[in-house]
């Protein structure tokens, strides 16, 4: 599986992107509580990006995907809209990732935007 959306950098879409992270969570097997830790560390996580690293006036654009690979689910979070170009990836704290919801998670600076990777191992299928 994999999906794709960008939206303005604006809590607004907050529960949009947290009811989408949930479903396709789901969809890939993880059983509903599981599903709800994981979206809300991406609501989270969402949440402190804009609080602390959005541009004045609110502009910017938060690109969210979403993958399955082999083993791992991923979110990939990618911020463009911080105060300043030259600040670095470190300096926008992504929120709290809930114990246990994510198994990694990478904080880095990619082409001028701030970007998040978190992954969970798949649930066992069967």
């Amino acid at each position: 599986m994999w999906f794709s959306l960008s939206v303005p950098g604006s809590s607004r879409y907050l529960e949009t992107i947290h009811d989408l992270v949930a479903r396709l969570a789901q969809q890939s097997g993880y059983p509903r509580p599981d599903a709800s830790a994981i979206a809300a560390s991406v609501r989270d996580s969402v949440t402190g990006a804009l609080d602390r690293g959005a541009a004045p006036g609110g502009e910017g654009t938060l690109s969210l995907g979403l993958a399955t690979h082999d083993t791992t689910f991923e979110v990939t979070l990618r911020f463009n809209g911080r105060s300043s170009a030259a600040e670095s990836a470190a300096v926008i704290p992504w929120g709290h990732v809930r114990p246990g919801a994510m198994d990694r998670v990478d904080v880095i600076e990619e082409g001028g935007a701030c970007v998040c990777r978190m992954s969970k191992a798949l649930p066992p299928q069967g």
